[in-house]
């Protein structure tokens, strides 16, 4: 710079959203892999609550911390409210959305209740990361693709009649989860993610022997995975029990089912029926 001149500050740029700044990163991670979406919920959680300002009354701390460490905060948010801000800030009729994402609010949602019924034209709805611990009021979405209720406090798979004929995908990994009682009932279930859960016995896979249309598991994280030596290889006795009851499987933890695995399992099942 020349001698005598002082520089001129430049003004600062305005802050970018972290919410429109990390949406495609989690949505993305939340079909990836487990570590990906833990990943990516600790960071979308850690950006919102260190991007508010501490006048405010809202929850700057040293470690910004995660929705279920405001509980004791704040008053939970209903899926009513959730709703509501999502119409403000998008400008949509939620009722008119095929794709609902209430994902990670701070404060967390607590109850499904009934105002998703008014989600009429809704495919995808995300209700991850939050506090939820029971799956209710899914009465009246007709059109109910895919779930997502990771990250939550859930333990039972239930209250899903209302959506069984036309679910196609359940996103349920990082819960409580240990039987897996009523997934028979969604008939036309294509994809189950229910990693990091709490499923310690391969005879809990029996029950989704009856789901014809099944072609993905992800099961990593779980007693069953976590239990068993060198699980992701192909061929291992992990992936062999899996597929003896699970036959129908075209990826199982995100790898795909070899032929080779196949006849295996289907050789096993028959030498201990003869047995």
């Amino acid at each position: 710079r020349r001698a005598g001149r002082t520089p001129t500050a430049r003004p600062p740029l305005p802050p970018r959203s972290p919410r429109r700044r990390l949406r495609a990163a989690f949505e993305a991670s939340e079909r990836a892999s487990p570590f990906a979406f833990a990943f990516v919920v600790v960071v979308v959680v850690a950006v919102r609550a260190s991007s508010r300002a501490p006048d405010k009354g809202t929850y700057r701390t040293q470690h910004p911390p995660s929705p279920r460490s405001t509980v004791a905060m704040a008053k939970a948010t209903t899926c009513k409210d959730a709703i509501k801000a999502l119409e403000a800030e998008k400008g949509v009729v939620a009722a008119e959305q095929e794709k609902v994402l209430l994902f990670a609010k701070v404060p967390p949602i607590e109850k499904m209740d009934g105002s998703l019924s008014t989600l009429k034209a809704c495919a995808h709805l995300s209700l991850s990361t939050n506090n939820i611990e029971k799956i209710s009021a899914l009465s009246g979405l007709d059109n109910l693709k895919i779930l997502s209720l990771g990250k939550n406090l859930i333990k039972k798979i239930e209250n899903l009649d209302g959506v069984a004929a036309t679910l196609e995908e359940l996103w349920i990994s990082y819960n409580n989860i240990e039987k897996l009682t009523n997934i028979d009932k969604l008939t036309n279930l294509r994809v189950l993610y229910m990693s990091n859960n709490k499923v310690a016995d391969f005879k809990e896979l029996e029950k989704l022997s009856s789901l014809a249309n099944l072609s993905e598991l992800l099961l990593v994280g779980n007693p069953v995975y976590t239990a068993s030596e060198d699980a992701q290889s192909l061929g291992s006795e992990y992936r062999i029990e899996v597929l003896k009851r699970v036959p129908q499987l075209v990826k199982l933890d995100g790898v795909p089912v070899d032929v080779d695995e196949k006849e295996k399992a289907k050789e096993m099942l028959a030498e201990e029926a003869a047995a």
